[in-house]
């Protein structure tokens, strides 16, 4: 497998000018180069090929992560749940200690996701994860949640 993600390439300064004007940046903006190349024996195992990516990749987020996102409370244990009501105080003001909750929620979904990816690399390397465990069920909602706030993974 190989795979190469480059920086976006630089506009010109007329291209710059004009998204400054026209706030159309992202309407602008040229294409991402990229190469990703599969070979055959990278299909044998496509999660755990999968995972040598997206860990990393998640890793790298949750420590470049600055703000947070909305989550279901249903997806927190019942300590970190969230009164969403209460993330604009009375004088519709942003709440602060609330705004704290929600950026560690989000936090913990995404080390939820990255113990899924963990999990599912060190499977694959021969370490036994039977079926009915506790890391086993925590995998399983690692991935879930990986399913579910993918559109979320966003800076």
């Amino acid at each position: 497998m190989k795979v190469l993600i480059r920086d976006y390439p630089k506009n010109t300064w007329y291209q710059k000018l004009l998204n400054k004007i026209f706030r159309f940046y992202y309407l602008k903006q040229k294409p991402r180069p990229s190469i990703v190349e599969i070979d055959s024996q990278d299909l044998w195992n496509l999660d755990c090929t999968l995972a040598l990516i997206i860990k990393p990749a998640l890793e790298k987020f949750l420590e470049n992560e600055v703000g947070s996102f909305q989550v279901d409370n249903k997806d927190l244990p019942g300590r970190m749940t969230i009164d969403w009501e209460a993330y604009w105080d009375s004088n519709n003001e942003f709440h602060k200690e609330t705004f704290l909750r929600a950026e560690d929620a989000w936090k913990w979904i995404l080390k939820e996701m990255i113990f899924a990816f963990d999990l599912t690399i060190r499977d694959n390397k021969g370490e036994i994860i039977k079926y009915d465990s506790p890391d086993h069920k925590r995998m399983e909602n690692g991935l879930r949640l990986f399913g579910k706030y993918f559109r979320s993974l966003w800076n």
